[in-house]
């Protein structure tokens, strides 16, 4: 390739690779690569006899066929020349070794998977000990025939108490069997894989055992948290339990209302929850809080949510007040730092949270702390509140793709299972299934005021008549005794 080869006309583009094949020779001043591309952007052509474009990488003479190449970092004079700071050998971090990806890698997952999985594994492991005492010897999970030991362990997989699992439950067991199989370096096992056709026979019983217990009523009717409807956040206001009157109280109005407006999820995102990630302006539809989250379940800017974009929500507040509790809550804790603080008592009036972060065992229960509080009856978790918001959207008209906006759903399967209908939304859908009143009536012999009272004139008439009959009268008259009778009125 010569020089006019890589001479440019306006518009006409050219490949990185074009550049690097012919510089690849040069040997001599060195260059890096963004230099050289800068500078050849604002050059007419590309003159490979510059000494800026000398030697941007050094020829690998052991390359395969297609070659390779390695380029030089900045340092020194190069450093210079980019314009940045010539000590380029604190651009990177420290020195890392295995150990510490394995840490990293531990450090980002969830803590709730990790506890399904080591749960799934415990249930495994159990089952192993029972059949040892049984004279059987099952292999462990790294070693054991997926379509003849895990088939048998999902039939016969028990709870403590000697029930069945739910098939729901059951199919936790294997997604975390699964994820301990794939923590130990093995990933050719994807037993739940439906293309691999190697365990086909593991999901047909797996697949046939669920449907059995469906069949025989587990999993049917599970308890679910409830929502807090409008009425139940009315009674919350009204007894105190959320408003500024203390810490406490500030504090568990701040829970609530991140589960309502952000849709925050259970303990996960709570724990988390930063003072920085909160924001306080106004616009032309008036004041807001404005939160942008980071990583959640739904969101955690890994390669599989590479294009995910992350919640930025911004709740406006018309009349309510609601920004003006998160102004001071934010301003009582400083503005920096974690969210969610031990609360101290009030000093001159003012509400004051303490350095130490709310322990992980306490922020479990807070929204039952909530509920109990104010003498709010059913079952009440951590969940209710993104339930809360889910529900409150889907019962005022809200589109769903906003809702799920709200609560961080990607599929609208997952948002749906927190959308539950108002009381008044089930009769009123009844109220349109039942059929014609006239006809039900007509059908049942259903008596009207008007033909009630001729209905009671013909029972006493009735009755009027069989009073002077001999035998009605001596019914009535002494002491009888009946024995094996049946009396039909």
């Amino acid at each position: 390739m010569s020089d006019s080869d890589l001479k440019l006309d306006d518009g006409q583009d050219i490949f990185l690779s074009q550049v690097l094949d012919e510089i690849e020779s040069m040997q001599e001043d060195d260059i890096v690569l963004s230099q050289a591309l800068d500078l050849f952007e604002n050059k007419e052509s590309f003159d490979l006899s510059d000494s800026q474009f000398k030697n941007l990488v050094e020829d690998c003479t052991s390359a395969d066929f297609f070659g390779s190449f390695t380029l030089k970092l900045p340092t020194g004079e190069n450093c210079e020349l980019l314009g940045v700071d010539t000590h380029c050998e604190n651009r990177f971090g420290k020195i890392t070794k295995t150990e510490d990806f394995d840490a990293l890698i531990k450090d980002q997952k969830s803590g709730n998977t990790e506890r399904s999985t080591k749960w799934a594994t415990s249930v495994f492991e159990a089952w192993r000990s029972v059949r040892k005492l049984d004279g059987e010897e099952i292999p462990p999970l790294e070693e054991c025939d997926i379509n003849t030991h895990l088939s048998r362990f999902v039939v016969e997989a028990r709870k403590q108490d000697g029930s069945p699992y739910p098939p729901g439950s059951l199919y936790n067991i294997a997604c975390g069997l699964l994820r301990n199989l794939r923590s130990s370096g093995i990933y050719d096992k994807n037993f739940l894989d439906e293309t691999n056709a190697r365990y086909a026979r593991f999901r047909e019983v797996l697949d046939a055992q669920m449907k059995k217990l469906t069949k025989d009523g587990l999993g049917i009717g599970q308890r679910e948290a409830k929502p807090v409807n409008e009425e139940d956040e009315k009674i919350l206001w009204s007894k105190g339990v959320f408003g500024n009157s203390s810490s406490v109280a500030l504090q568990h109005t701040m829970y609530f209302y991140n589960c309502k407006f952000f849709g925050l999820r259970a303990l996960d995102e709570h724990r988390t929850l930063n003072c920085n990630q909160f924001a306080i302006g106004s616009d032309e539809n008036g004041r807001y809080i404005e939160f942008k989250g980071t990583n959640s379940k739904t969101y955690n800017g890994g390669l599989k949510h590479r294009r995910i974009e992350p919640k930025i929500i911004r709740h406006y507040d018309e009349n309510s007040g609601i920004v003006d509790f998160y102004e001071q809550y934010l301003n009582a804790l400083g503005l920096s730092g974690p969210f969610y603080r031990r609360p101290l008592n009030k000093s001159e009036g003012h509400l004051r949270y303490g350095e130490q972060v709310v322990g992980i065992n306490k922020l479990k229960t807070f929204m039952k702390d909530i509920c109990s509080s104010a003498g709010l009856e059913g079952r009440y978790t951590n969940h209710s509140g993104k339930k809360t918001c889910a529900t409150t959207l889907y019962q005022g008209g809200i589109p769903e793709e906003e809702i799920m906006k709200r609560t961080g759903h990607r599929s609208t399967t997952g948002v749906r299972k927190y959308q539950k209908p108002s009381p008044a939304m089930l009769k009123e859908i009844s109220n349109t299934l039942n059929p014609p009143q006239t006809t039900i009536k007509a059908q049942c012999g259903t008596v009207n005021e008007k033909n009630a009272e001729s209905v009671l004139k013909d029972t006493d008439e009735s009755v009027d008549n069989k009073r002077s009959d001999p035998s009605f009268k001596g019914l009535f008259s002494g002491n009888h005794s009946f024995s094996g009778c049946t009396f039909q009125f």
